[in-house]
């Protein structure tokens, strides 16, 4: 995570708290002096990684995520996938 990351979940943690719903792009753009552009980059980013949860519905629906989810490669990805079909291979060699 990164540090303005960091700062954008802090505060959305911070207004969940203080308001029981989470902030608009607006009001978010606002506290944070950037555009709802820049405001929908940093949620998307969070999502991404694990760190919350929105509805595409209700621009009020962000859920703190509990846990982030680890952020691979695309080389570890292909060297997953490469062992698992050898896996695959052996077994079908096996039997």
């Amino acid at each position: 995570m990164t540090k303005r990351q960091k700062e954008v979940l802090d505060f959305l943690k911070e207004y969940l708290k203080n308001n029981g719903v989470a902030p608009t792009m607006r009001e978010a753009g606002e506290y944070l002096k950037v555009s709802i552009a820049t405001v929908q980059s940093h949620f998307k980013n969070l999502e991404i990684k694990g760190y919350i949860t929105r509805s595409p519905n209700d621009a009020r629906a962000i859920k703190i995520g509990s846990k982030p989810r680890k952020i691979i490669s695309t080389k570890e990805l292909i060297n997953k996938v490469q062992e698992l079909e050898n896996r695959l291979a052996n077994l079908e060699l096996m039997s």
